[in-house]
């Protein structure tokens, strides 16, 4: 008997980043942020063009004050003993109404600037593309994630598949430092092939690092090779897996 592998291009990520998406339907105006630099939680991160927002808010703010304008008169005619007293309710009502269609302009206005949720790196592959740039509502902008708690995700294609379950054991060869592998484990994987760029099919596969006393995690975005190790098989079907499978293909038994 011997162990069964599998070898798979691996890329180190973010274990939980937290998601940078548009607030509103916009255009993006400026990047205040580069990728890989450190923010604090509240720094600016991204503004999204507030022209039209801030024609909105100067209209509802002069709509509040002609409704103001008109409540006044009326309460000086119903004081006068004018027969406006039966309008002050409607009017009062409708200072309301465009008192919270102000505040809604206002608060539309300040989503224009996008601000990180938490401290952390940006993970942001290109500020430039993104300045005039239409975005919608919920659209992933950027992440902001920890460098300290990274974990990786590896494409193991379907021709190379093998039983997976949690805690399978795999083995990191970064390009960075190939001489120096990385232990990790099997998390979880993807129920379905997906299909990555050159058009080839592979499983999604997501792997914890178990890492050494004193030993620093890989930096976002590594990339590398993992080798997946299974259980053990017979020689002849490691060697042959391949061809009976092509043949079985090929002749259909």
């Amino acid at each position: 008997p011997v162990p069964r592998a599998a070898l798979a291009p691996v890329e180190i990520t973010a274990a939980e980043p937290e998601v940078v998406a548009a607030p509103i339907d916009g255009v993006v105006r400026s990047v205040q942020v580069q990728p890989n630099q450190r923010v604090a939680a509240g720094e600016p991160l991204f503004r999204l063009d507030d022209t039209d927002r801030r024609a909105q808010l100067d209209v509802a703010a002069r709509a509040l004050e002609v409704a103001e304008e008109a409540y006044r008169q009326a309460s000086q005619g119903a004081l006068g003993g004018r027969r406006d007293a039966p309008r002050l309710a409607g009017l009062k009502a409708e200072i309301d109404l465009r008192r919270v269609e102000m505040e809604a302009a206002a608060s539309q206005l300040a989503r224009t600037e996008v601000r990180a949720g938490r401290a952390g790196i940006v993970i942001l592959a290109d500020p430039q593309g993104w300045i005039g740039r239409p975005v919608q509502t919920g659209e992933r902008v950027m992440e902001i994630a920890d460098p300290a708690q990274v974990r990786a995700r590896a494409w193991l294609a379907v021709r190379d598949i093998l039983p997976l379950a949690p805690g399978m054991p795999a083995r990191l060869f970064l390009d960075v430092d190939p001489l120096a592998p990385v232990e990790a484990r099997l998390l979880r994987a993807g129920h379905e092939p997906e299909q990555v760029p050159g058009g080839e099919m592979a499983y999604r596969l997501t792997l914890a690092l178990d890492l050494g006393p004193g030993q620093q995690p890989p930096r976002i975005g590594l990339r590398g090779t993992a080798r997946i190790e299974g259980d053990e098989v017979p020689l002849f079907l490691y060697l042959f897996r391949r061809p009976i499978a092509v043949l079985r293909q090929a002749v259909g038994f």
